[in-house]
C-alpha cells in the first residue's frame, strides 16, 4: 500500500489480506490501518461502502468488509472507554517524578521524557503520579495484567514508555482501590440515615469468607469481604465491626472529622439487618433421606444425601466434571435432542431452586437420558449407577415430587422475589409478608390433600402457573401415583411449612406481622433477596481462582472495586478532588497493608486456639471411655488381663493390685502426668502417701 491511499484502495487491499488470513482480528486490524496508512478509516465510511455495489468485489470480500465495520466499531468503543476516562497519557510526560531521598544526588526531579535513566528508575519511585494510578485502577478492574495494559496504550496513544511501576508496586497498589471503596461506602452512609446491613458466609479451599454490604433504597454496596476462622456470631460480628472501623477511620481521617463521631454516624445509619436463611432444599433432602430408609430404598451412587439427590448430583458432574465424566459427550447428547447445552444448570446442594430444577428436567427427559446412558456415555461406572437409579421407581417417585414443588413453590419464588420484571418488585421488604402467609396456606392444604398437586392451577403465591413441556410430564395422570407419591408430597410440604413458620415467625405471628407506618419507612431499604452477596462471593471465588496466593486484602479492594463500581464514582468527582482522593488513598493503603497482616496472624491464632480445644475436648472423650471400661472391669474384678492394660507395665500392674487390695506396703509412691495445657504438655510431679 501507498502512505495515502484511497479509500477504495485501503478496503480492497485489507479484504484481500483477510481473504489469506494475514489479518485475523480487531487488534491486527487497527494496527494494520494506522501503521500501513495514514488514512483514517471509520465506520461511518465503511457503511457508506457497503451501500454501493463494487463489481471489484466478491461475495467473500464484502463479508470481510461487513466484519471490518464491526471490528471498528468495536475498537472504537473501546478507546473511547479507556480515554475519555482518564487524563492522556501525554500528561505523564509533563509531570514531575518523585525519588527516594537516598537517590537525589544520582537522579534529581526532572520530567519523564527529559533521560531514559530516569525513565529507568521509576520502578524505585515513592510516589506514582495520579495519570498512572488511574490507568492502573481502570485496567486492575478491567482483569488485565501489567504488560497487556502496557501494550494497550501503547497502541492507543502512540506512546511508546516504560516509565511505569514495578509488578510488585502495581500488586500493592490494589489496596488503594479498596480504600477508594470505603471512601465511597462512607460517603453513603455518612449521607443516609434508612440503610440494611446484610452479610453472607461461604467456604472456599477450606476458608470461611464472609461478604458484608449496605443496602440503601437505590443501590447496594459492598464493606468487606474477608476471612473468619470460623462461623460464630463472635466471627461476624468481629468482622463486621472491622469493617465499619476501617470505613469510619477513613473517612474521618479525609473529611477533617472526629473520628467518633463518624462511627457514631454510621451506626445510627443501620436501621435492619439481612441474613440468609433458606434451609428449604436441605429440609427436603433430610425428609427424603428419612424416606429411603422406611422404603428400603437401595442407591448404586456415592452420597449421602439421599437417593433422590444424589441422582440429581451424579448427573450434574456427567455434565461438568471433566476428569472422569462425559461432558463433551453430554453435551452432544442435548444438542442431538434439541436443547441448550445450560439446558442442565450444575448442582450446588445448599442453593434454593436448583435442586428442584434440576429435578423436573430430568423427570422430563428420563428415557432419551437412558438411552444415552446405554449406547453412548463413557463413564462407565457412574452410568451404570444412574442407569440402576432412573429405573427405580422409588426414586423416580421422589424427583417428580421434588420436580411438582420447583414449580409450584421455588420457581414462583424466584420469580417473585428476585426477577427484576416482577410487577412487584417496587414493593417494600415487608409488604411482602402475605405472599408467604398464603403459600404457607396453600402448603397446609397439599399436606391435608396431596393429590390436589397435579390439578392446581395456581402456585402457592396464587399466580397462574406456567403451563410448560416440563410441567405438563410431571403432571401426567397416565404415570399413576400411588401411595408412595402422595406421602412424599406430604411429607415435602409438612417439611417446607415447619422451615418457613420456624424462619419467618416475626413477620407470621411477631412484631412484624402488622407493621407500622414507622416500622415501613425504617425497613424501606432492605432488599428482598440477598444475590447481592451471593454475586459477590462469585467475584471473589473467581479471584482466588485466578491468583490462589493473593491475599485476603488484595482480593477485597478489586472485589470491592468491581462491585461497588468505584471508579466511575471516583470520576464523577471534580479533577483535583480526584487526585487528593488518589493520593489519600495510596498514603493510606500503606497503613493498611499492615493492619491486615495483622487482622490474618490474629485469625489464624485463634484457628488454632480453636483447634486445640478441640484436641482437649477429644483427649476429655477419650478419657471417660478409658475411664468407663477401667471401672467396668474392676467392679466385675477381672482383673489386669484385659486388652485395656496391655500398656502398662508388669510392675505398675503388681502396685495397682496391691492398692486395690488396701495393702499399702508400697507406699510411698512418686507419680508423674503429662497434661495439655494451652496446647502445650505439662509434665507434673505428685506424691502418693499414707
Amino acid at each position: 500500500m501507498t502512505s495515502s491511499p484511497d479509500l477504495d484502495s485501503f478496503i480492497s487491499t485489507f479484504a484481500n489480506d483477510a481473504e489469506k488470513g494475514t489479518v485475523r482480528n480487531g487488534y491486527a486490524l487497527f494496527l494494520y490501518q494506522r501503521n500501513e496508512s495514514d488514512l483514517k478509516v471509520t465506520a461511518t465510511q465503511i457503511d457508506q461502502l457497503l451501500q454501493k455495489t463494487y463489481s471489484s468485489y466478491t461475495s467473500k470480500q464484502l463479508t470481510v468488509l461487513q466484519n471490518l465495520k464491526y471490528m471498528m466499531n468495536q475498537i472504537n468503543s473501546w478507546k473511547r472507554r479507556l480515554s475519555s476516562n482518564w487524563m492522556r497519557i501525554q500528561n505523564l510526560l509533563e509531570r514531575p517524578v518523585q525519588v527516594p531521598r537516598s537517590r537525589k544526588k544520582q537522579m534529581p526531579s526532572t520530567s519523564l521524557a527529559e533521560t531514559e535513566d530516569v525513565l529507568e528508575d521509576v520502578e524505585h519511585a515513592q510516589e506514582i503520579s495520579t495519570p498512572v494510578h488511574k490507568l492502573r485502577n481502570d485496567c486492575e478492574r478491567c482483569e488485565t495484567t501489567r504488560k497487556e495494559w502496557i501494550d494497550k496504550y501503547n497502541v492507543l496513544d502512540r506512546i511508546s514508555f516504560t516509565a511505569l511501576p514495578c509488578t510488585g508496586t502495581i500488586s500493592n497498589m490494589a489496596l488503594e482501590l479498596g480504600i477508594l471503596s470505603d471512601l465511597q461506602v462512607g460517603e453513603l452512609m455518612f449521607k443516609e440515615n434508612e440503610l440494611t446491613l446484610s452479610w453472607d458466609l461461604t467456604p472456599l479451599d477450606g476458608q470461611q469468607i464472609n461478604s458484608c454490604h449496605i443496602s440503601s433504597k437505590h443501590q447496594n454496596l459492598t464493606l468487606q469481604t474477608f476471612g473468619m476462622p470460623g462461623g460464630t456470631t463472635e466471627d461476624y460480628l468481629e468482622h463486621i465491626l472491622n469493617a465499619i472501623h476501617d470505613i469510619g477511620c477513613w473517612y474521618s481521617t479525609y473529611h477533617g472529622i472526629q473520628q467518633h463521631v463518624v462511627l457514631y454516624t454510621l451506626f445510627q445509619s443501620l436501621q435492619a439487618t439481612l441474613t440468609d436463611r433458606d434451609g428449604m432444599a436441605s429440609e427436603a433432602r433430610k425428609e427424603l433421606k428419612k424416606l429411603d430408609v422406611d422404603w428400603s430404598v437401595s442407591t448404586s451412587l456415592y452420597g449421602h444425601e439421599g437417593s433422590a439427590a444424589n441422582l440429581v448430583h451424579a448427573l450434574s458432574k456427567l455434565r461438568y466434571k471433566e476428569s472422569s465424566r462425559d461432558p463433551k459427550g453430554f453435551k452432544a447428547y442435548l444438542l442431538r435432542e434439541g436443547l441448550k447445552k445450560t439446558y442442565i444448570p450444575r448442582y450446588v446442594g445448599n442453593r434454593f431452586h436448583v435442586l428442584f430444577l434440576l429435578a423436573g428436567i430430568i423427570y422430563k427427559i428420563k428415557d432419551s437420558l437412558a438411552v444415552y446412558l446405554e449406547k453412548f456415555c463413557k463413564s462407565m461406572k457412574l452410568r451404570e449407577a444412574i442407569e440402576k437409579d432412573l429405573t427405580n421407581p422409588d426414586v423416580m417417585v421422589q424427583i417428580r415430587v421434588l420436580g411438582l414443588f420447583g414449580k409450584l413453590l421455588t420457581g414462583p419464588w424466584m420469580k417473585l422475589f428476585y426477577n427484576k420484571s416482577s410487577s412487584l418488585r417496587k414493593l417494600s421488604y415487608l409488604e411482602m409478608t402475605p405472599f408467604v402467609r398464603r403459600s404457607i396456606t396453600t402448603l397446609k392444604e397439599l399436606q391435608l390433600n396431596p393429590a390436589s398437586i397435579l390439578t392446581l392451577e395456581f402456585d402457592v403465591f396464587g399466580h397462574p402457573l406456567l403451563v410448560d413441556d416440563v410441567l405438563v410430564v410431571l403432571r401426567d395422570v397416565e404415570l399413576q401415583p400411588g401411595e408412595r407419591f402422595f406421602r412424599t408430597v406430604s411429607v415435602l410440604a409438612s417439611c417446607f411449612v415447619k422451615v418457613l413458620e420456624r424462619q419467618l415467625d416475626d413477620y407470621l405471628t411477631g412484631d412484624l406481622a402488622n407493621p407500622m407506618e414507622a416500622m415501613m419507612q425504617q425497613t424501606s431499604s432492605a432488599p428482598l433477596h440477598n444475590i447481592h452477596s451471593e454475586r459477590v462471593l462469585g467475584m471473589v471465588d473467581s479471584q482466588f481462582h485466578r491468583a490462589p496466593n493473593a491475599s485476603f486484602g488484595f482480593v477485597d479492594a478489586k472485589v470491592k472495586c468491581q462491585a461497588n463500581k468505584t471508579m466511575d464514582w471516583l470520576l464523577a468527582k471534580p479533577v483535583k478532588e480526584q487526585g487528593s482522593l488518589i493520593k489519600f488513598a495510596v498514603r493510606q493503603a500503606r497503613k493498611q497493608r499492615k493492619v491486615l497482616e495483622e487482622r490474618v496472624q490474629v485469625m489464624s491464632k485463634t484457628i488454632m486456639s480453636r483447634q486445640i480445644i478441640i484436641g482437649q475436648k477429644r483427649d476429655k472423650t477419650e478419657r471417660k471411655k478409658v475411664e468407663k471400661k477401667v471401672l467396668g472391669c474392676l467392679e466385675k474384678d477381672a482383673g489386669f488381663g484385659n486388652d485395656i492394660f496391655v500398656a502398662l507395665f508388669t510392675e505398675t500392674k503388681l502396685i495397682l493390685s496391691s492398692l486395690l487390695s488396701e495393702r499399702f506396703d508400697c507406699l510411698p509412691l512418686s507419680i508423674r502426668h503429662v497434661w495439655d495445657v494451652d496446647g502445650k504438655d505439662q509434665v507434673f510431679d505428685g506424691k502418693i502417701d499414707m
